[in-house]
């Protein structure tokens, strides 16, 4: 039987900076990942904390050699109405820009890194069952060759994504509080397009509580387009289908000019029903991180975010419990996680509530509010010295408010 003293499942950026910040401590670490890279995935849009993470992880350099697109910032459009955000111009003292990525790049970028870290990553290998016990665990899985294995280890670490390993070996499963949406996405290509700003993602209010675009300029004259919105009105316009996804593109006022003449690069893809949660994030020799928690809505590019965040922390608690010292995985890594998760849902539900459109979209909003949500949006949602982060429960409710009297006058 194999043995490691960490099994990680998923090679995805929650498990290489889980997996690569071990290893670079000495640890034995072993990730078991079911795709073959590289692999498509959305989630192509990184914030700037995120750069912290993988800089920790030892991952940073293999990505700055990649030449991704680079991103400053983000611009909100609602009709003739704008509102952009400068990463350089944020509350918190952060990194001034992140990277617009495409994922399988990314992804095997990351796998590249981490095995350099001294991870050993063993693809096509599927997780079917787990033993797991308070001091050993043993993982049993389906190699690349179709053979049966086990692995012992210390601990595990659930990376798994959307394959959510454990949540659904140990029914840990539980309703989303968010409503349930769809994605209809694809990549085209956006060459000649030389009076988009390349260096910002563009979010576009399709309806004001319903629905919205994202376009993410990558690099090679490429843009990810995606709609969220209601399965009703994903279906209303048939938008799985290309033609019509195109066709709703170049009819789209305000970036018709640039889809007019463009081409789907690949089939257009949906995913409904997105948002996920777990009961618990931590057991008896396993600990949950990622999207193997819970994902809430790609509006503000969360997911990586939290991914990465959740990764680094929970690998830093595990790094001590594994020399010998004692662990609260509640208060140490539960807590602090679901109160991040918990800030990036005040402001999705603000959004698609109106409440944060009002106040983006406002005709005039002070430079040190818009510095202090900009915080937020770079991802920086533990730092309770940002008003934005520590009374997030209410903040945005009660500023829309204000702006609105304001916008009376």
């Amino acid at each position: 039987m194999l043995k490691f003293d960490v099994v990680v499942f998923g090679a995805g950026p929650a498990g290489t900076v889980a997996s690569s910040y071990l290893a670079r401590k000495g640890f034995n670490v072993l990730v078991l990942e079911r795709a073959s890279f590289p692999r498509f995935v959305i989630g192509e849009s990184l914030l700037p904390s995120c750069m912290d993470d993988f800089n920790e992880a030892g991952l940073l350099e293999g990505i700055d050699q990649s030449k991704y697109q680079i991103k400053y910032g983000a611009t909100f459009v609602s009709g003739e109405k704008k509102c952009s955000f400068s990463f350089d111009e944020q509350y918190s003292e952060s990194w001034s820009y992140t990277y617009q990525v495409e994922r399988a790049k990314l992804d095997m970028d990351l796998a590249q890194q981490a095995i350099k870290n001294g991870v050993e990553i063993r693809f096509q290998s599927e997780v079917k069952s787990v033993d797991a016990k308070e001091s050993q665990q043993i993982t049993h899985f389906e190699n690349a060759k179709g053979e049966q294995e086990s692995v012992e280890s210390r601990y595990i670490i659930d990376a798994s994504g959307y394959g959510r390993v454990l949540p659904r070996l140990f029914d840990l499963e539980k309703p989303s509080s968010m409503a349930a949406r769809t994605a209809v996405f694809s990549h085209f290509n956006d060459a000649g397009n030389s009076q988009v700003d390349r260096n910002k993602i563009e979010v576009h209010v399709v309806d004001e509580s319903n629905a919205w675009l994202w376009l993410i300029p990558l690099a090679n004259d490429c843009v990810s387009v995606g709609m969220v919105s209601s399965l009703e009105k994903a279906n209303e316009f048939q938008l799985n289908e290309s033609d019509n996804f195109v066709g709703f593109l170049k009819n789209f006022k305000g970036i018709e000019k640039r889809f007019k003449k463009t081409e789907a690069l690949r089939a257009v893809d949906q995913l409904s029903g997105f948002s996920v949660a777990v009961k618990k994030k931590y057991g008896e020799g396993y600990v949950l991180c990622g999207n193997s928690t819970e994902f809430l809505d790609p509006i503000f590019s969360s997911g990586v975010a939290l991914a990465t965040k959740s990764a680094l922390l929970a690998a830093k608690a595990l790094e001590r419990k594994l020399t010998g010292e004692q662990v609260d995985w509640s208060l140490e890594y539960e807590m602090p996680i679901s109160e991040s998760i918990d800030v990036f849902r005040s402001y999705i539900k603000a959004w698609y509530e109106g409440d944060l459109q009002k106040v983006f979209f406002a005709e005039k909003i002070d430079p040190t509010i818009k510095n202090q949500i900009c915080s937020v949006l770079a991802g920086h949602v533990r730092d309770t010295t940002n008003p934005f982060v520590k009374k997030h429960k209410t903040i945005i409710k009660t500023l829309a408010k204000v702006l609105e009297i304001q916008n009376r006058k």
